[in-house]
């Protein structure tokens, strides 16, 4: 599940920078199918720098990831909780929602930072964002 919504945010960057897998590929220093399989949230095991170039060149904050190290140099990426709100909002699935409602009434999730962010997120479309926008509302409301 968290490598879909990984490939998501990394398709949705792209596509909103108006660039090709190759073309981001290419900026990254990794192969295409590498990134396609990242996209598909079919992932292979991976340094993470690999990780790291991609989102440098989508000229993603590395700050809103919560890395964990794991043995023999690897690290696993977490996106942080109200970023993966932002994205569940956004993907508008109706089982995400009692996730979401789950933490924001336990105050896991911050409904300022969620708030704030929506705002600042590059959504698909406008009506991506119009439903996001909504049902962070009708959750918020309680």
């Amino acid at each position: 599940m968290l490598a879909v919504q990984f490939g998501d945010l990394i398709r949705k960057e792209r596509l909103a920078k108006g660039l090709k897998q190759a073309e981001l590929a290419s900026a990254a220093g990794v192969s295409r199918t590498i990134l396609s399989r990242l996209e598909q949230g079919k992932p292979r095991p991976v340094q993470t720098d690999v990780l790291d170039r991609i989102l440098q060149a989508l000229g993603v904050n590395l700050s809103r990831f919560i890395r964990v190290p794991l043995k023999n140099g690897l690290a696993v990426l977490f996106l942080d909780p109200n970023d993966a709100a932002v994205s569940k909002y956004a993907r508008g699935e109706p089982r995400d929602r009692a996730w979401l409602q789950a933490g924001l009434a336990a105050g896991l999730l911050s409904a300022p930072i969620i708030e704030s962010r929506l705002r600042d997120t590059t959504f698909f479309d406008d009506e991506e964002h119009q439903r996001a926008c909504g049902a962070f509302a009708e959750d918020k409301a309680g």
